[in-house]
């Protein structure tokens, strides 16, 4: 995009870039705490210092009239280094980004920002097995659209579940992974909010 398209606006804002390949060509979506979700195409420069990584970041970004955004410098920058080497974690990445551009209507833009972040830094996690977020990720994602299924509802609330401790988190994560009845039923109203099955759902299994 040319810079003369856009605002003198620029303004800070946290970021979390989520990488993603279209037509062999590494973009990044970002989702910005203040301005929700924007595609950004990073410049090969640019694209040397973040590599692969899903990270959060800093970034001094400007806007134009539209809403679409330029990134200009990066104040700080946090990697979640653990996730690009795992294809099973870089399988939920997948997942979240394709779902959240299928649902994403900006309205909640500050609960997703939290959402996702709390999500990496669990994923990020060595000891925390993947597929144990599934069913959050479902569950929580209904949550935020305001369409879970009022007969599903039991879970703490997802500020709640940040609050625990790990230990008592992960046993959170397990039973809920250990019923299957309910776990299917989550997983199936999730994808019944969708507008069409997500194409990156079938890699889940296939690199667990």
């Amino acid at each position: 995009m040319k810079s003369s398209r856009f605002a003198l606006l620029k303004v800070y804002d946290w970021a979390i870039f989520l990488p993603s390949v279209r037509q062999a060509t590494l973009r990044f979506n970002l989702l910005t705490k203040e301005r929700g979700l924007q595609m950004l195409s990073i410049s090969d420069q640019s694209l040397r210092a973040y590599s692969h990584d899903v990270s959060m970041a800093q970034v001094l970004i400007s806007y134009n009239a539209k809403g679409y955004a330029q990134l200009h410098a990066v104040a700080q920058h946090y990697p979640f280094s653990l996730i690009h080497h795992d294809l099973a974690r870089l399988a939920r990445i997948s997942l979240w980004t394709e779902a959240l551009l299928l649902t994403y209507r900006g309205a909640e833009e500050s609960q997703f920002f939290l959402f996702y972040y709390h999500l990496l830094q669990w994923l990020n996690d060595p000891t925390l097995a993947p597929e144990l977020l599934d069913t959050p990720f479902f569950y929580y994602s209904l949550v935020i659209h305001g369409v879970l299924p009022s007969h599903l509802a039991e879970a703490p609330s997802f500020a709640q579940l940040v609050d625990y401790d790990s230990q008592t988190r992960r046993a959170i994560l397990h039973a809920w992974a250990e019923n299957r009845p309910k776990r299917d039923a989550i997983r199936q109203a999730f994808l019944a909010m969708l507008p069409r099955a997500p194409k990156s759902l079938a890699s889940l299994s296939r690199y667990d």
